[in-house]
């Protein structure tokens, strides 16, 4: 199982995550990924790196403190990074993730790809990789199926150990090496050999030895002719190599390690404790797993739930490092206000998820803000779980509210938790308002929250007789239809942007009929009275063609900027005109059609079989599509051209399953959440300006080695953008994005322009307004 490597040469600079900025290049990505939980690190001459839970991995350098990060986007060939390990021998790090891909990265910088785990179709077995350690020039890598030993001169896998009865898989949690012999955990036993003298490719070669316990084996380690082993029931199990011999150790130890040649032990309460220099030292972290002590600096570094963290032993003093990212890697809604990226990590569905409540926000200084659970609970005495959306007042980014899928609507105030609304104080409902007081308190279910023309808050209470519900003046009160009383399954409201008499609230999933349903209210005017409505309920369709449709699950709704209703179905998306047509007899959706252009007039519908999650709206009108599992699709404004199509395969993209997506209106930049974490795209188009107050170039200058998209911005909506150079001769022309135009750097024949000052003359649509900005471009 041999694969020619794959090397990629990366300078420091392209490896190193750039300083934040508000102004990221256009086409560029960004990760925002949770660094809480550190579970390994591994320590270099230079720098400590760690990785996540949820496998994010990044660095801090031992002479400056600087923190940096790493992904896909910085040079790494995949993402999730599950295990680290570092060979001082070889200057290499090995990055092994989540899928058994596996990555070098020498001290150069170089990064070298060993993609034969992953990649191969022989081991039909757990392929995860669990630990790995060093041997001279070999790594011996402790996976789910045996170890495969890994030749760190030539970058490639030289051997794999099949080692269980009659040569099975067999999963390897620990592997160590010890004079020239290499020792691994398997459950309740330690397969051992020598290195040398016999064939390690053959099972009977291996010698056994069990573990007293009936517990599961956690960790080993090998130091000063011992051999020591945890088990789940905390127990430190202590072996004597030349005794042949078990003992009892210290009881609750959790984990144990033999990392830079000494015995670390980690007990449950999370004391670190071990003897350096002839001394015993014991310092404290919260759930600590991996360690690592730097001799000349005199630091212990171990992970931690708050990064990673540093123990100055001569001071005594504790310092945690780690990236700004949201508190998990959680999205299921992100929203943007005021220039602000809102998040909630979910979920619905039962009470399967009972996810603990955070708000996330990503500010406008690229930096984020976690209000995390123990401080919702304790501030509004309440429990907070599964918040499944969230809004800002229309006036106040640091006033919003959060819905949970469980326990009521969540007020801040100043950034802070204000109040809970629920069935105990407002009129808010549960769905068992007689029954015991834990189902009472776990059914007070709420999503879907909009605000009207007059600022009020709607929103939809599920499984209640009055779904449809408002806050106004600090009251909620609720609406009653027959349509929508007690169902159980409802996720959106949407109220017409140019008709504001008309919502529309999709459900997806109608609680014990399967089905999926539209229902839009006509409130005629009178918006907090129900009795003069008219309604409609949509569980089929009839297209643009005659034919029926019929969805079976209807999961995003949005309104584009003409006015059309987009809403995301499992079968792409159907589009309704804005106002009160949908209320007439001979009322059709549309489904967009893509034409093949084959010479047979035929037609696709665009998306067809596919499940769209999210779809959003961008400056220039262009739709962008989540799907559940063929990533994202930029599509022209009318749907019949794919801009751009973004998957794991030809992008940084986290994963191809989008659960939600939003884009900041004022830069452009669209967020997607993820099935494996939050992700961001610099996109050409943000929403116009009522002026040219703030028109502006950059990167400015543009420096020689600069080959990415120019960007002017702070334009209307469809400006004309005119550039040229000091004499005034034309280099450029086009038509802005929403309030977004760009620029290559070149000449009509393509050719980059020369050195000098161009100007940018911008023009709005209707020719009564102009604003130039100047662009100094260095070759």
């Amino acid at each position: 199982m041999k694969i020619r490597p794959v090397h990629i040469i990366l300078l420091l600079l392209i490896l190193t995550a750039p300083a934040l900025s508000a102004k990221i290049p256009m086409g560029s990505w960004r990760t925002h990924l949770a660094y809480n939980n550190i579970v390994n690190i591994a320590q270099t001459p230079d720098k400590v790196y760690g990785i996540s839970q949820d496998g994010a991995m990044f660095s801090v350098g031992k002479h400056d403190d600087n923190v940096e990060i790493y992904s896909k986007i910085y040079g790494l060939n995949d993402n999730n990074v599950s295990y680290i390990n570092y060979s001082n021998g070889n200057g290499v790090l090995v990055v092994a993730y989540s899928n058994s891909n596996i990555d070098l990265i020498t001290d150069d910088n170089e990064i070298i790809n060993i993609p034969d785990i992953y990649s191969s179709n022989s081991i039909n077995a757990d392929k995860s990789i669990n630990d790995i350690c060093f041997n001279r020039e070999t790594a011996y890598v402790g996976c789910g199926f045996g170890i495969v030993a890994l030749d760190m001169n030539k970058c490639e896998v030289k051997d794999t150990y099949i080692i269980g009865d009659n040569g099975s898989f067999i999963s390897v949690n620990a592997v160590r090496v010890h004079e020239d012999r290499i020792y691994a955990l398997s459950g309740s036993l330690i397969y051992h050999a020598p290195l040398t003298g016999v064939n390690l490719l053959n099972y009977q070669n291996w010698e056994r030895m069990s573990v007293p316990t009936t517990a599961q084996t956690v960790s080993m380690a090998i130091h000063g002719g011992m051999i020591y082993v945890t088990d789940t029931e905390h127990n430190l199990l202590k072996y004597s190599i030349s005794d042949n011999e078990w003992s009892d150790g210290e009881k609750g130890i959790a984990y144990v390690n033999d990392n830079d040649g000494i015995l670390w032990t980690i007990d449950t309460s999370g004391y670190i404790t071990a003897t350096i220099d002839g001394e015993k030292v014991t310092v404290h972290g919260f759930s600590p797993m991996k360690t690592a002590y730097d001799s000349f600096r005199k630091t212990i570094w171990f992970s931690d739930t708050r990064g990673i963290m540093r123990y100055d032993m001569a001071s005594q003093a504790y310092a945690p490092f780690k990236p700004s990212g949201p508190a998990v890697n959680y999205a299921w809604r992100i929203k943007n206000y005021h220039d602000r990226m809102y998040v909630v990590p979910g979920g619905r569905w039962a009470s399967q998820y009972s996810r603990p409540a955070y708000a996330m926000i990503f500010d406008s200084n690229d930096t984020w803000l976690n209000i995390d659970y123990s401080t919702i609970v304790a501030t509004t005495g309440s429990e907070a779980l599964d918040f499944v959306d969230i809004i800002a007042t229309p006036e106040d980014k640091r006033h919003f509210f959060a819905a949970s899928y469980g326990f009521g609507l969540f007020e801040f105030q100043d950034d802070m938790p204000l109040r809970v609304y629920n069935a105990g104080n407002s009129g808010v409902e549960s769905i068992y308002p007689k029954g015991t007081a834990d189902q009472f308190a776990r059914y007070q279910r709420i999503d879907g929250q909009t605000y009207d023309e007059e600022g009020n808050l709607w929103f939809l209470n599920m499984g209640t007789p009055s779904v449809v519900k408002y806050l106004k003046d600090g009251v909620v009160k609720g609406l009653q239809y027959a349509s929508l009383s007690n169902m159980n399954a409802i996720q959106d409201i949407l109220i017409d942007k140019h008709n504001p008499y008309i919502k529309y609230i999709i459900t997806p999933v109608i609680s014990g009929s399967g089905t999926t349903s539209l229902f839009v209210i006509d409130d005629n005017g009178t918006k907090y009275d129900e009795s003069d409505d008219r309604t409609r309920m949509f569980s089929s369709f009839i297209d643009q063609d005659g034919n029926p449709f019929k969805p079976s699950v209807l999961r995003c709704i949005a309104q584009d900027n003409d006015g059309t209703i987009w809403i995301g179905t499992d079968s792409g998306p159907i589009l309704l005109g804005s106002g009160y047509g949908v209320f007439d007899d001979d009322f059709t959706i549309t489904r967009v059609k893509i034409p093949r252009n084959d010479g047979t007039n035929a037609a696709d519908f665009l998306l067809d079989n596919t499940q769209v999650n999210a779809i959003s709206v961008d400056g220039g009108n262009r739709k962008w599509i989540g799907t559940e599992t063929a990533g994202v699709f930029l599509m022209s404004p009318d749907g019949e051209t794919t801009l751009e199509h973004f998957t794991t395969d030809n992008s940084p993209l986290l994963s191809d399953n989008i659960i939600c997506l939003d884009i900041n209106d004022i830069t452009g930049e669209v967020f997607f959440g993820t099935g494996n974490g939050i992700i961001s795209y610099q996109s050409d188009a943000s929403e116009g300006g009522e002026d040219f107050s703030d028109v502006h170039a950059y990167p400015n200058p543009v420096r020689e080695d600069y080959h990415g998209l120019i960007t002017i911005t702070g334009l209307m909506k469809d400006t004309r953008v005119r550039i040229t150079d000091v004499s005034g001769s034309v280099v450029y022309e086009t038509v802005s994005n929403g309030g977004v135009a760009t620029w290559d750097g070149t000449r009509p024949d393509g050719q980059r322009v020369a050195t000098g000052v161009y100007i940018a003359m911008c023009i709005s649509d209707n020719g009564k307004k102009h604003a130039m900005t100047k662009i100094l471009v260095i070759n």
